[in-house]
C-alpha cells in the first residue's frame, strides 16, 4: 500500500556554505516543491560565559552541557565557532542538517511507504596522478573519469571526452543535469 501522498514528504535538505537552508518537499503523486527556509544553528555549551551574543537557554537536568546556545544569523555563529578560547567548551551537532531536523522536529520520508521511494545508485570513476595514491580534488592532475547511474531502469555511463579540466567541468555539469532531469 503506497503512503499518504496527499501530504508533503520531506525528501531532502541542505545547508549551504552561508546557512541558507533548501529543502525539496514531495507532493501528491510526483510534484517536487523547492523552498528555503530560516533556522537557528546551535551548539551545546558548558557555561554562559562561551557566548560573546546569541541567546542561552539553561537546559534540565545535571549534565555537562547543560546550555544551548542559538544564533539568528548564521555568520555570527560561524565566527563564534572559530574563536580558539571557546572550542573546549562547546559541542556542535554536524551536519547542520541534524540541527535543522531537530529544531524543526521534522522527519525525511515521513509521509512516504518504501514503494514510493526512488533509488539512485551512483558510481564515480577517478584518476590519481600519483601511483597507489588516491584521487585529490586539490591535485591538478586528478580527474573524474566517469560516472555511473542506476535509476530505477535507467542506467547512464557518462564519460570524460578529453583530459582537460573544461572537459572535466563538463562532465560535472552533465551529471548535475542528469540528476535534475530525473
Amino acid at each position: 500500500m503506497s503512503g499518504n501522498l496527499d501530504q508533503k514528504s520531506l525528501v531532502g535538505l541542505h545547508v549551504d556554505g552561508s546557512g541558507v537552508l533548501h529543502t525539496a518537499w514531495r507532493q501528491t503523486g510526483e510534484l517536487r516543491e523547492e523552498t528555503t527556509y530560516d533556522w537557528k544553528p546551535f551548539f551545546w555549551s558548558l557555561d554562559s560565559n562561551t557566548l560573546s551574543s546569541g541567546e542561552v537557554i539553561e537546559l534540565a537536568g545535571k549534565g555537562p552541557w547543560n546550555r544551548l546556545s542559538a544564533f539568528e544569523d548564521f555568520k555570527e555563529f560561524s565566527a563564534h565557532l572559530k574563536d580558539s578560547e571557546n572550542r573546549r567548551k562547546i559541542e556542535v551537532l554536524k551536519p547542520y542538517e541534524h540541527q535543522v531536523l531537530i529544531q524543526k522536529k521534522w522527519r525525511l520520508f515521513n509521509e512516504l511507504s518504501l514503494v514510493d521511494l526512488r533509488r539512485c545508485q551512483i558510481d564515480i570513476e577517478t584518476d590519481c596522478e600519483t601511483d597507489g595514491g588516491f584521487s585529490n580534488p586539490k591535485s591538478p592532475g586528478d580527474r573524474v573519469l566517469a560516472i555511473g547511474l542506476k535509476m530505477g531502469d535507467q542506467v547512464c555511463l557518462l564519460e570524460l571526452e578529453e583530459n582537460t579540466d573544461a572537459a572535466e567541468r563538463r562532465l560535472l555539469k552533465q551529471f548535475a543535469e542528469t540528476l535534475i532531469e530525473n
